[in-house]
């Protein structure tokens, strides 16, 4: 049978099926004989057109009789050789399951299964070196996957349920000999990339879902519904594809439409050999001399008149291009005229000049300048000198100047001082002003009888009135020397106040020297613990920028590519945390020895001791 070369649409892939005789295995294909468990396989399978990869993957176990079977049926399914392994790894009480995909022809299968049968017979769980130590002396090359958030207790975070212990055992699953780590379904996915994304391994690791399945059930259950799609060649190196590059995995299926897909290469002759080439071609790979640049070359004078008229390309290069018969043709099979494509055209030199640059981000925001340009300004060094502004408004340090005269026995002459001031606090704020009443009784009556508009001219003999007239000055009389009596005494008050004023303020001169001698000694202690002081205020004041903290700062705009493709361009800017940044710097100056300490503790060091 033919096998593709390119792949342009999408595939389901299933590497994670048990056969009928996986010795863990309970579900209903135990009860199958090989024949009839291999029928139902193509039977199902043939449901699914757009499946194209499996692998039967038993548990310490390879059924070479199974994969006897099922290549004898020459199906257009690849069937890829697989092994689920109990993994025994230091520090973790229960084992791991992974498994193992091996590039093996199915002509050397039945040799290696038998080898690697006797190895794990009789052991219920391995360690993870002595399995690594006898695959690499079988020089076979494999591939490992992980269940990563499955089966409870075999996966990777059962046993490390915490970020830092995460962090310290991530090692364990992660080597130059894995692919990829298995989750189950859509959830498990979602939480297995939010994983990867706090021990920051998203970017390195594809997670992949497989059916698992020991019964029909299952297997359709999952081939009806595939969480994912997989857009990469179905052979042991488009797995490793797939497990390298996680766009190669897609949420939806992808078709592209042959019909309709005149805006995209599909091939190129050159002197009658026919080049296929993917709707997603990014890169063309091969060895000094094998002809990329000539392909590349032809690709340009053929597509863009101007490459010819601006001399892109020298005449003798030119020249002997146009010696090759060349014809490029769209994935519809028509094909392309000149200038009916947009070629950007680079020498051969222009990635090796950005990827070996010692700025690379600079190179590449160049050749975007437009792109980058329509995002806005975004300048490290305003963002930098912001954050120094608001440290500098919360960092309180005043400059202590050191006094010019000393304190030598200040506590003798303070006490001498202080002796001699009496302790009378009196101010004379507290002296009230006296007022006596000088009472006339002549003037009083006599006032009472012509001067008082309220009595009656025609009234002023009457008996009655005088007589209640008299009764009035009498009480006024009575109240006027209780009155004088009270102001005599407030007098006396005030006498004694103000000789305790005059003996304080004759004391004034030792007053002024015992003042002096305490702002002496404060002027001292302020600048004696000054140093203290600032250390205080320092981290104040990242504090208060660490309670503010944001970890980055961006600007970004997605851009519209081919086939639903979009292009993000961001400018990022991102921001150490000031109290890791403190802590940095502490080591840095104080030692490595203080790696081990808290914040809180090197916070301490730092204002008292250092």
């Amino acid at each position: 049978m033919k096998k593709a070369k390119i792949i342009n649409n999408s595939s389901i892939w299933d590497l994670h099926i048990h056969t009928c005789n996986s010795p863990k295995s309970t579900g209903e294909f135990q009860k199958m004989d090989v024949t009839t468990y291999v029928d139902k396989l193509i039977e199902i399978f043939s449901n699914y057109p757009d499946l194209t990869l499996i692998s039967f993957t038993d548990h310490n176990y390879i059924s070479y009789e199974v994969y006897k079977e099922f290549y004898g049926r020459e199906s257009k399914i690849t069937l890829i050789p697989g092994i689920e392994i109990d993994i025994k790894i230091d520090g973790i009480k229960d084992s791991k399951h992974l498994i193992f995909y091996f590039n093996i022809e199915p002509d050397n299968l039945e040799n290696f299964a038998n080898e690697i049968n006797i190895f794990l017979k009789d052991k219920t769980s391995i360690k993870i070196n002595e399995i690594l130590e006898f695959l690499v002396s079988k020089k076979i090359e494999f591939l490992i996957s992980p269940h990563a958030f499955k089966q409870g207790k075999r996966s990777i975070d059962y046993d490390w349920n915490d970020e830092e212990t995460t962090g310290k055992n991530m090692h364990k699953f992660m080597d130059q000999f894995f692919c990829f780590w298995e989750a189950a379904g859509y959830s498990d996915i979602a939480k297995a990339v939010e994983f990867l994304k706090d021990v920051d391994k998203e970017e390195k690791i594809s997670i992949i879902s497989f059916s698992d399945s020991s019964d029909v059930k299952k297997l359709e259950e999952y081939l009806s519904n595939p969480p994912q799609y997989f857009k990469s060649l179905p052979n042991f190196k488009g797995i490793q594809l797939a497990g390298t590059d996680s766009r190669r995995i897609l949420k939806n299926k992808k078709v592209i439409d042959k019909d309709n897909s005149g805006n995209i290469i599909g091939s190129i002759k050159i002197n009658g050999e026919e080049i296929e080439l993917s709707d997603r071609l990014n890169a063309i790979v091969g060895g000094r001399g094998s002809g990329k640049s000539i392909l590349i070359d032809n690709l340009a004078l053929n597509m863009d008149s101007t490459i010819r008229e601006n001399k892109s390309l020298k005449d003798e290069r030119i020249s002997f291009l146009d010696t090759m018969d060349i014809s490029l043709y769209n994935l519809d099979g028509t094909r392309i005229s000149i200038d009916s494509k947009k070629v950007d055209f680079f020498d051969q030199s222009y990635v090796s000049k950005i990827f070996n640059s010692d700025n690379i981000s600079y190179e590449i925001e160049t050749y975007f300048q437009d792109e980058f340009n329509s995002l806005g300004e975004m300048s490290k060094e305003t963002e930098l000198q912001n954050i120094k502004t608001v440290y500098e408004d919360k960092l309180k340090n005043t400059v202590q100047i050191k006094p010019t005269s000393n304190i030598s026995n200040f506590i003798g002459k303070y006490k001498i001082i202080n002796d001699k001031a009496l302790e009378i606090k009196i101010r004379k704020g507290d002296i009230v002003p006296v007022k006596k009443i000088n009472f006339d009784v002549t003037s009083a009556i006599e006032y009472a009888k012509n001067g008082n508009k309220l009595i009656p001219s025609q009234l002023k003999d009457n008996i009655k009135i005088n007589l209640a007239l008299n009764q009035l000055l009498t009480v006024v009389i009575e109240q006027s020397e209780i009155y004088n009596n009270e102001q005599e005494k407030l007098n006396l008050e005030n006498i004694i106040r103000q000789n305790c004023i005059n003996f304080n303020e004759s004391k004034s001169k030792d007053l002024q020297e015992k003042n002096k001698e305490e702002d002496l000694f404060l002027q001292h202690f302020n600048y004696e613990s000054n140093s203290y002081t600032e250390r205080a205020s320092i981290v104040n004041a990242l504090i208060y920028l660490d309670n503010n903290y944001k970890s980055e700062k961006s600007l970004s705009d997605v851009k519209n590519g081919i086939d639903d493709n979009k292009f993000k361009f961001e400018k990022k800017i991102k921001f150490e945390r000031p109290l890791d940044y403190f802590k940095r710097i502490c080591i840095k100056n104080m030692g490595r020895k203080f790696e081990k300490y808290e914040i809180g503790e090197l916070i301490n060091i730092f204002i008292y001791t250092c």
